[in-house]
């Protein structure tokens, strides 16, 4: 099914094999998922200020560079 870990809102719109009921439990098990990991979906926390170069608290690594 979804994975909660990596989920995002746009993962819930449509889905397959599910009607809206089974659906919207899914959905309330992932908000549920996402009040216990204090709603960190999008926050990404720095161990450093703002640079091209930053170090992340993350399980991939610490040390990130940026270029735009």
């Amino acid at each position: 099914m979804i994975e909660f870990e990596n989920a995002t809102f746009k993962d819930f719109e449509n889905i397959s094999k599910l009607n809206i009921d089974e659906s919207s439990k899914i959905f309330e098990k992932y908000l549920s998922y996402k009040k216990y990991d204090d709603h960190q979906s999008y926050r990404i926390i720095s161990k450093s200020g703002c640079s091209s170069k930053m170090i992340l608290e993350s399980k991939y690594g610490q040390e990130f560079i940026s270029f735009k």
